[in-house]
């Protein structure tokens, strides 16, 4: 058996979370023993790992609109002037912010992420290149790693997302689709009296599909200036029945209206920096329990991102026999198919070959003689045994670019094509056998293993949460 290479990135992941919840340094382990099984199979390369499909810090994101409020929730968050609130001079990258104990504060370019396996954009690059073909090498032009000292950092990330998606670049739409993945909260800044805004269905349709749509919070901040927009609560409410008809749970919409930022206001400060973890003073009326309820979900992120991470590895166990082995099945039976089928051409084109020499020269009677007969038919299985490997290995060669194009597109880090490769032996060219080589009971019985110490993770987490 195969070792695999001990990974760097596994390494660093175990120092990253020293001192922290013991059922992520035990899916570590988990994740490692699961590379040594894709590992075995072909289906992972020595120096990649399962465990960097899943972003390990704990995320949140914050998009919107350039008016939203979102930058000044962000500044008032971190306690720090890190966006620009004027939307003409805002940023068009995406903006990673990590904590830095240095009080000042650092702006990286993007491959300090493309280049780091701890963060959730490692390698991204990569993936961007194949996207959109020269793009890769541009991954300065849509990322930036900011560092801040802010306290509210400590052990997490904070994405700035700049747009909600208005761009028809397929790289933005790429790296939005992955911001969402990655992530354990997102705050949707939206806002009334926009003309377009509600034109929201495409980025809005990706957000609710999701199966961790539960993840989103959508705050309105609505404008009641009748002049900027009479209609202001009609516009919100409009927003809102879209988003539920888009599959979104009606307790994730929070509306922020002017009545409220002058409750707000009384006590210093906006409506936004409520949110950001102010809490009104005591004699204050207003106990604002929508806020309440995101600054609750703001500070239960590490435990969001705890069971978003075993979930991973659950779907990361079953992905071999669930997911990769009936493609590869598929595959084989493909290259099967087409090799049969092109040689019962040959054969085909053989025959009537023969015809026409019995028709013009009578040479199937000589072959009737038992002498000649036998040195043909000897003649014939010789030709036929290297010629239908050849073919085979060229059936073989189309179906393996149809597994590395479609790992291409859909951005799978294991590699079907491995498994099937592991396939192409020579008696299995001959054999009707459609398992994958090395697609064993003794894989199985591992695989079934680590699904059971996955979900005794999950319910360790229970127990320890409910104590």
């Amino acid at each position: 058996m195969a070792e695999k290479a001990a990974s760097t990135y596994l390494s660093n992941l175990e120092n990253f979370l020293a001192g922290q919840n013991p059922a992520l340094i035990e899916a570590v382990k988990v994740f490692q023993e699961l590379d040594q099984v894709e590992f075995e199979l072909g289906l992972l390369d020595n120096e990649d790992t399962t465990a960097s499909k899943v972003s390990w810090w704990p995320v949140i994101s914050v998009m919107g609109t350039a008016e939203s409020g979102k930058a000044e929730f962000i500044n008032r968050y971190l306690k720090a002037n890190v966006l620009h609130t004027d939307s003409n001079s805002a940023s068009e990258k995406i903006t990673v912010f990590q904590h830095s104990a240095s009080q000042s504060g650092m702006i990286l370019p993007g491959t300090a992420l493309d280049g780091d396996p701890r963060f959730p954009f490692f390698q991204t690059s990569k993936k961007v290149e194949e996207v959109a073909k020269g793009k890769g090498a541009q991954i300065n032009s849509y990322l930036q790693l900011k560092t801040c000292s802010s306290a509210q950092l400590q052990n997490k990330i904070l994405i700035d997302v700049p747009e909600l998606l208005q761009s028809s670049d397929k790289v933005c739409h790429f790296l939005f689709r992955h911001i969402i993945e990655i992530s354990d909260l997102v705050l949707v800044f939206l806002e009334t009296g926009r003309p377009g805004q509600m034109n929201l269905e495409p980025m809005l349709g990706e957000m609710t599909k999701q199966q961790n749509s539960d993840n989103f919070i959508y705050i309105v901040n609505q404008k009641n200036d009748t002049e900027v927009s009479p209609f202001a609560g009609q516009e919100a409410e409009q927003l809102k029945k879209k988003l539920v008809d888009l599959g979104m749970n009606p307790s994730q919409f929070f509306v922020l209206d002017q009545a409220r930022a002058v409750v707000a206001s009384s006590s210093g400060g906006s409506v936004l920096s409520q949110i950001a973890g102010h809490k009104p003073p005591a004699t204050e009326p207003e106990k604002y329990p929508d806020l309440e309820v995101i600054e609750e979900r703001m500070g239960n992120i590490n435990i969001h991102r705890a069971y978003r991470i075993l979930d991973s590895l659950e779907k990361s166990i079953r992905a071999p026999q669930e997911v990769f082995v009936p493609e590869v099945k598929q595959a084989i039976s493909l290259w099967k198919e087409r090799s049969h089928f092109t040689m019962a051409l040959i054969a085909g084109l053989a025959a009537s070959v023969m015809v026409y020499l019995e028709v013009h020269l009578g040479i199937i009677s000589a072959l009737l003689d038992p002498i000649l007969g036998s040195i043909a038919l000897v003649v014939i299985i010789l030709i036929s045994i290297p010629f239908y490997l050849l073919i085979s290995k060229i059936q073989a060669n189309k179906v393996l670019d149809s597994l590395n194009e479609k790992r291409r597109i859909e951005g799978l880090l294991e590699n079907p094509s491995g498994l099937f490769e592991k396939s192409l032996t020579k008696w299995r060219m001959y054999l009707p056998i459609k398992k994958p080589a090395g697609w064993t009971n003794e894989i199985r019985e591992r695989l079934q293993a680590l699904l059971e110490r996955a979900k005794n993770l999950v319910q360790y987490m229970n127990d320890d949460f409910s104590r």
